[in-house]
């Protein structure tokens, strides 16, 4: 009977450990990547490497974020992305 109860015990804290890092890994601050006009896809290759090993998704950028709407280069969005930035902050 001694041995189960250690072997219940050391299962419920195993599985709380792991509720507890998928919940802390599943939550991840808003990052807002603005480019200047000399930038190139490549050049954010090392802060794209750099977000995925702090918990980020591919997922969540790019063509399935959910804030890609603001794509403009010609300065009418910066209302939008003012607000939107208001929203994350």
């Amino acid at each position: 009977m001694y041995n189960y109860k250690n072997y219940l015990l050391t299962a419920l804290v195993t599985l709380f450990a792991s509720c507890s890092l998928m919940l802390q890994a599943a939550c991840v601050d808003a990052v807002v990547l603005v480019h200047g006009n000399t930038a190139t896809p490549a050049s954010w290759n090392n802060t794209y490497n750099y977000l995925l090993t702090k918990g980020y998704s591919s997922s969540i950028w790019g063509e399935n974020a959910s804030y890609n709407y603001l794509p403009g280069h010609f300065g009418l969005q910066t209302d939008t992305a003012a607000q939107q930035y208001q929203l994350i902050k």
